[in-house]
């Protein structure tokens, strides 16, 4: 048997949905003024929602969001979100989506949902290109492949 130091990750904030309220990330620029956005630590997508959100009606601003977290797991999870909410133009999914991106067990529909999702999402991810000819990528683009090739794992 060998034995050799091992480094053990230490995170001892997990907020898997947030512990503050939701900000405009634009609110101290002009209405009309375009923005690049860069969060690091991103975690849930409660501000870019609420960001997007208090956008709405001041013509032709342009935002992009550049979303950087360590753990995989997170990106994984805003991109299936964000997909859900493309996908969903009409609004009639919206319980499920919240159940699915804030509750820890899945109702079977909501399940249902989430799975039909993944596969749609994976049938996009033979590799990075493929992605970035996808359905999605006006929208939501990798800025690496490492990253890219962890998300379609999980």
């Amino acid at each position: 048997m060998s034995l050799k130091p091992s480094h053990l990750q230490q995170n001892p904030w997990f907020y898997p949905v947030g512990n503050t309220p939701a900000v405009c990330l634009t609110q101290s620029l002009l209405p009309d003024q375009d923005a690049s956005i860069l969060l690091l630590g991103c975690g849930d997508i409660r501000n870019v929602l609420f960001t997007t959100y208090a956008g709405i009606g001041l013509g032709d601003r342009k935002l992009d969001f550049t979303c950087c977290n360590l753990e995989a797991e997170i990106i994984a999870r805003n991109v299936i979100a964000f997909t859900l909410i493309l996908d969903d133009d009409a609004g009639i999914h919206v319980q499920r989506l919240w159940n699915i991106y804030y509750h820890v067990l899945l109702d079977a529909e909501s399940l249902s949902y989430l799975q039909a999702q993944a596969k749609k999402l994976v049938a996009n991810t033979g590799s990075i290109n493929e992605w970035h000819n996808g359905p999605y990528s006006s929208l939501i683009r990798f800025c690496d492949t490492t990253t890219f090739a962890k998300v379609v794992k999980l």
